[in-house]
């Protein structure tokens, strides 16, 4: 699916998003650190460097272009990075964020 940039899939939903600049959240991070570590450890990681996002996503950049970006791209949660994954949202990126 195309991104058009417009920062609709990072507005009121909820997942949990990094807490912090340096909170990282990606599953590839998460599994090596819980492979060395263990899960009780990870399981501490991710409680004290995530948070549940209900409204806009802190993390989303408006560009003066008018487009948006992550500032946490390299970091999301894989909440973040498995949305969206279904038809409806897959219509509203098309209908309402298309630039023609």
């Amino acid at each position: 699916m195309e991104c058009y940039r417009c920062g609709t899939c990072c507005k009121g939903f909820l997942a949990m998003v990094p807490k912090h600049a340096s909170s990282n959240l990606s599953p590839w991070f998460l599994s090596g650190m819980e492979e060395k570590h263990g899960y009780d450890y990870i399981s501490k990681y991710v409680e004290d460097n995530s948070e549940l996002q209900g409204e806009r996503c802190k993390w989303l950049v408006d560009e003066e272009d008018g487009t948006t970006t992550c500032s946490a791209q390299d970091r999301k949660s894989s909440d973040c990075l498995n949305y969206p994954n279904d038809d409806e949202c897959r219509v509203g990126k098309l209908v309402m964020c298309r630039k023609d």
